[in-house]
């Protein structure tokens, strides 16, 4: 994963598994067609390589034509699941009496996904 390094999310989770198996990470970036910041401000810790998503996809197929498009639909459906989840909480939080400060509060609990995000 090719995020800054936070104190918590991935990139701290990724940084963590690593230090605790003694083992080096591979870093992943998007291409700068998708997101032109992403390998900029990706955490270079403990990386020992670097490739860039679609070289990944292009390696991954070499192996197997089919392991891509079956991540794909996996992605697709866990996608569609959380979005289900969070319009069913947008939907609870409307229904209660404070369904204006609810909505609000809905809004903050969650950011916003980035545009290149399925």
């Amino acid at each position: 994963q090719g995020d800054p390094l936070e104190p918590t999310g991935i990139s701290a989770i990724t940084n963590q598994v690593a230090r605790d198996l003694g083992i080096y990470r591979c870093l992943v970036t998007l291409d700068e067609d998708i997101d032109p910041e992403h390998s900029i401000k990706a955490d270079r810790d403990n990386v020992q390589y670097e490739v860039k998503y679609s070289r990944l996809i292009e390696l991954l197929s070499e192996e197997d034509e089919g392991l891509v498009p079956r991540l794909e639909n996996a992605i697709d459906l866990e996608l569609e699941k959380m979005n289900e989840r969070k319009q069913q909480q947008y939907e609870e939080s409307m229904q209660n009496n404070n369904g204006i400060k609810n909505n609000e509060k809905h809004k903050t609990q969650f950011r916003p996904i980035a545009d290149w995000y399925k």
